[in-house]
């Protein structure tokens, strides 16, 4: 039997005593629990019923819920806030994505409407089972700045650059600096002045992806982020929020994410192929020379960006025309429903087709 078919080993039990964690997950089964699913440590043993992300299987990593319970804002009591994360899969570059931006946040409050967007992360299949991904999640109080364009303005300029990208890439703002002036234009003021910005809510996280190494394994279900360490059984989680797991009174109120792990690609915008493009491309971008980038005339940045894109696109294409040779003559029982999925997108794509010509 294959290592990615195998049932992951038992791990040592946690030590008893140690109840208080960053990291707290809830698994996939649980989550629909209308009693609210109680929180269990993120390194317990793996048990039969949890489901893994194991190779040949797409999967998706999205931003559910925050909470910020302080007051951070020096003239306002409640918070302007912009949340980003960065991820680094395998040995490809770190990408990084914007997921909120709103002025006036009540303290406390618990977001779940990510206007920006939720995804993390989307992987359409995953290669290897020996894979480390590491995220970065920062929240950052913008003391000022927010008003220097209308919101109005820049809610629109979101809704465009999400609708052509999926998500908004960090890397791929400068081509985008014509077309959303307002919301480039303040995200540069912000980051220019970082005095005036305080990140009020920071972690990490790192999973593996092997079976065999069931350290922080990326299991499917939630996953509740804390900024301190806290005792998670106090806490149930319902509809991607944290309850009190009883009525005892006084239960702390501590600044948190949750984040899922999903066992299929999702979309921010467009279909699946453009998701993966988009996120390629942001990730090579990432490697570039910002300011040589922003200095450059507009219609040289777009001449530089189309050029990039075509390169990605390429390189995409070239990877499912060695997937196909290598599994095209495959017992269909052999490969998982996503490589199955795959396959037949490839012998459907017009563009491949000359690539595949008389096989």
């Amino acid at each position: 039997m294959s290592k990615s078919g195998s049932n992951p080993p038992k791990k040592t039990e946690v030590v008893p005593g140690d109840l208080k964690s960053k990291t707290w997950f809830v698994p996939l089964a649980e989550i629909r629990n209308p009693r609210g699913a109680l929180l269990q440590f993120a390194d317990t043993p793996v048990n039969n019923t949890d489901q893994y992300i194991k190779q040949g299987m797409p999967f998706s990593i999205k931003l559910e819920t925050f909470c910020i319970n302080g007051r951070y804002d020096s003239g306002n009591d409640n918070n302007d806030l912009l949340v980003r994360s960065w991820v680094k899969y395998a040995d490809k570059p770190r990408s990084e994505r914007y997921h909120f931006f709103r002025k006036d946040v009540t303290p406390g409050e618990v977001v779940s409407d990510l206007q920006v967007g939720e995804l993390v992360y989307v992987c359409v299949e995953h290669e290897t089972d020996d894979n480390i991904i590491q995220l970065r999640f920062v929240i950052t109080e913008i003391d000022r700045g927010l008003d220097t364009a209308p919101n109005s303005n820049i809610l629109v300029e979101i809704a465009s650059v999400v609708s052509r990208f999926g998500s908004i890439f960090s890397p791929l703002l400068p081509f985008v600096a014509e077309t959303a002036p307002n919301l480039v234009g303040v995200l540069s003021h912000l980051f220019n002045r970082p005095e005036q910005n305080t990140d009020v809510f920071q972690v990490s996280l790192e999973f593996s992806t092997d079976a065999f190494n069931t350290d922080m394994l990326m299991r499917c279900g939630c996953y509740i982020l804390f900024k301190e360490e806290v005792d998670g059984r106090m806490y149930r989680l319902r509809e991607r929020k944290l309850i009190p797991s009883t009525n005892q009174p006084n239960v702390p109120s501590n600044d948190y994410i949750v984040i899922s792990v999903i066992p299929r690609a999702l979309v921010g915008g467009g279909d699946i192929r453009n998701e993966q493009l988009n996120q390629e491309l942001a990730a090579v971008i990432s490697e570039l020379d910002v300011n040589s980038v922003s200095k450059k005339q507009e219609k040289d940045r777009q001449s530089q960006f189309a050029y990039l894109r075509e390169i990605v696109k390429k390189t995409l294409q070239f990877d499912d025309v060695i997937f196909y040779l290598q599994n095209y003559k495959q017992d269909p029982r052999k490969l998982s429903d996503s490589q199955r999925k795959r396959l037949e997108r490839i012998k459907a794509d017009p563009e491949l087709r000359k690539y595949l010509s008389g096989i």
